[in-house]
């Protein structure tokens, strides 16, 4: 619910807290979300994909540890969503969604700077994007007019 956004972002992070495995918990809501294409101004995609990307930035700040299951997990989501972004490089909400994914679950050494640089280029535009920039460790990489937000 959009509408009592807050609230609902508190109830996730005391959720998660409590959550024997938040991690595998979060993966199991993005099942099909990366792998989904179509029209990025249809509605029902853009509202699923704001609840990933809230699902996973919640996850990031909940201070939980994810377990080596879901990590595990978390990494062969994210090969395949990287490889489903490659040919959609205009969706913001996917791009956005596999940064936090891989920020979330600790796996950022298992891509290359380079290749988060280039993902992160297509997120630039969202606000929550400079502080996850920030705290994936792409400040001085993300290139462009991005780099002027810092």
């Amino acid at each position: 619910n959009f509408k009592d956004k807050v609230r609902v972002q508190e109830e996730l992070l005391e959720a998660f807290r409590y959550t024997p495995d938040a991690g595998v918990l979060v993966l199991q809501m993005l099942e099909g979300f990366h792998g989904l294409s179509g029209d990025c101004n249809d509605w029902r995609l853009r509202k699923m994909g704001r609840i990933c990307v809230m699902l996973l930035r919640i996850l990031s700040v909940a201070g939980v540890n994810v377990s080596f299951k879901a990590r595990e997990k978390a990494l062969k989501v994210a090969l395949d969503w990287k490889v489903n972004l490659m040919g959609d490089y205009g969706n913001i909400l996917k791009a956005l969604g596999f940064i936090y994914l891989v920020y979330a679950f600790g796996i950022v050494s298992e891509f290359s700077m380079d290749e988060l640089v280039e993902i992160s280029a297509v997120a630039a535009v969202n606000v929550e994007f400079m502080q996850l920039c920030r705290d994936v460790g792409l400040t001085d990489r993300v290139p462009g007019k991005a780099v002027e937000f810092f």
